[in-house]
This record gives C-alpha cells, sequence and structure tokens, in this order.
C-alpha cells in the first residue's frame, strides 16, 4: 500500500494516543484543501475516524478517498446504507463542500459508479446542486437558515403556547384557594 502523507503527519499523535489531535489536524486540512488534488487527505481522516469508532462517519470519508481497501468496507457500507437508500442527491448532500463537484467524470471511478447506480446526472448544472442542498434533511439537521429558522419560530410559538397555559393554570388554581 502507498504510503500517505497525511496519515504520517498525524501518526505521531496516533502512537501517542492522541487521536483527537490526529482528527483535528485531519479535519482542518480537509476545510482547506482542493479534494481533487489530495483525495488521500480522505482517507487518512477516515482511518483515524475508523480508529475512534466513528464507523459511519469513517466510511464517508474512506467513499470519497476513492479506496477500496478489505478494512474500509464494513464503515463504506454503512454509511452509504445510511445516506445513500434515498438517492443520489441524499448521498451528495452528505459530502464535505469541498467534495461536492459538478461533473461525475471528477471523481475516482469507484464515486463515480455509486452515484450512477443511485441515477445522478453525468454532471449537475448550478441549479441542480442548490437545489439538492435545499432539500429537507432526512436525518434531523437543517440545510438552510430558512429550515434552522422555522424550527426556531416553532419552538418558540410552543414555549409561549406553554407559558400562557402555565399562568391560566395558575390564575383558576389561585382562585379556588382565596
Amino acid at each position: 500500500m502507498k504510503r500517505n502523507p497525511f496519515f504520517e503527519h498525524v501518526e505521531p499523535f496516533i502512537k501517542a494516543g492522541q487521536l483527537w489531535r490526529a482528527k483535528e489536524s485531519l479535519q482542518g486540512s480537509i476545510g482547506t484543501s482542493s479534494y481533487h488534488q489530495h483525495p488521500e487527505l480522505y482517507e487518512a481522516y477516515g482511518r483515524v475516524l475508523l480508529q475512534m469508532g466513528d464507523s459511519v462517519e469513517a466510511g464517508k470519508y474512506l467513499f470519497l478517498s476513492g479506496r477500496r481497501e478489505a478494512e474500509y468496507a464494513e464503515a463504506i457500507e454503512l454509511y452509504l446504507n445510511r445516506h445513500g437508500r434515498n438517492g443520489w442527491s441524499q448521498l451528495y448532500s452528505s459530502f464535505p463542500k469541498r467534495a461536492r463537484l459538478p461533473q461525475l467524470e471528477d471523481y475516482p471511478e469507484p464515486i463515480a459508479e455509486e452515484l450512477r447506480r443511485l441515477q445522478s446526472p453525468e454532471a449537475l448544472s448550478e441549479s441542480q446542486a442548490i437545489a439538492v442542498m435545499q432539500e429537507p434533511s432526512r436525518c434531523g439537521v437543517a440545510h438552510t437558515i430558512a429550515d434552522a429558522l422555522g424550527a426556531f419560530c416553532c419552538a418558540g410559538i410552543a414555549l409561549f403556547c406553554v407559558a400562557c397555559f402555565g399562568t391560566g393554570l395558575i390564575i383558576i388554581i389561585s382562585s379556588w384557594f382565596s
């Protein structure tokens, strides 16, 4: 197996039992590196997550690395079962922002093949990519500010109703004892 320079970078942390430091270091690199130039970064991050016991999240990054090692199969399968069961758009929207590419041909073949199996178009127009990201979440996470604001307003209204009902109840009970 070819040595992964990103994994070598965090090996001292791993050997010292500081998986969280390895995770933080790789996570920061993912946020600032191009997916095209460094798919091995995704493999390194996935391997650390796997060691931490976060199989589904590890599966995401191992899937995106394009590598298909035997020890990655279970985590990748868990990830695909959770995020790919409702089609390509749900899977695509679970990718980190830097890994959301407009053309299937831009992905390593195993990823493009899975997206094709889920009936993804070969190319996403900008409006399709935006539409995918605005779909309501199937896992309880707000994808847009409007989703989050709607949930916040519903919670506020519910709290207001409970407070009004509670105040009314207190007034009624106190009038019984006066």
